[in-house]
């Protein structure tokens, strides 16, 4: 009888951990109340990155070259706020020197959005390329 009860207290008090972010509204283990991957991605993908321009082709940076990360979200994110500040030459202009210094064969970064088709991401086959900010390099 003891045994059982400590099994049933034991389960109520993991079941409670599992629901908590649910009553605290907070994003955390192992129920997570954020939404970010929750949802259908659609038919094409729009981002922003950053291009450097070496005879007329463009070459998509690095993460750490666009916005010292590793994470394709941060960069994204700086991206973005970068954009709604309007300070995309300013960025531009910063990611510039990282991009001299990393490699002399260019001549210009393009802070630019992409439209692409999700489901061919990888391939790299664009639908649209717009020019959001142009600054020269070196």
């Amino acid at each position: 009888m003891r045994e059982r009860r400590w099994r049933s207290a034991l389960s109520l008090a993991v079941l409670a951990l599992v629901l908590s972010p649910l009553v605290t509204d907070r994003d955390s283990f192992p129920l997570s109340t954020h939404p970010m991957y929750a949802h259908d991605r659609g038919d094409v993908a729009v981002f922003r990155t950053v291009e450097a321009v070496a005879d007329g082709q463009p070459a998509t940076l690095s993460l750490a070259l666009i916005a010292e990360t590793d994470d394709p979200l941060v960069a994204q994110g700086r991206l973005r706020d970068s954009e709604a500040r309007g300070e995309l030459a300013t960025t531009c202009a910063r990611i510039a020197t990282r991009v001299a210094d990393d490699d002399e064969r260019f001549r210009r970064a393009e802070v630019v959005e992409v439209v692409r088709l999700t489901i061919e991401l990888r391939s790299g086959e664009r639908l649209e390329r717009e020019v959001l900010a142009r600054c020269a390099i070196g």
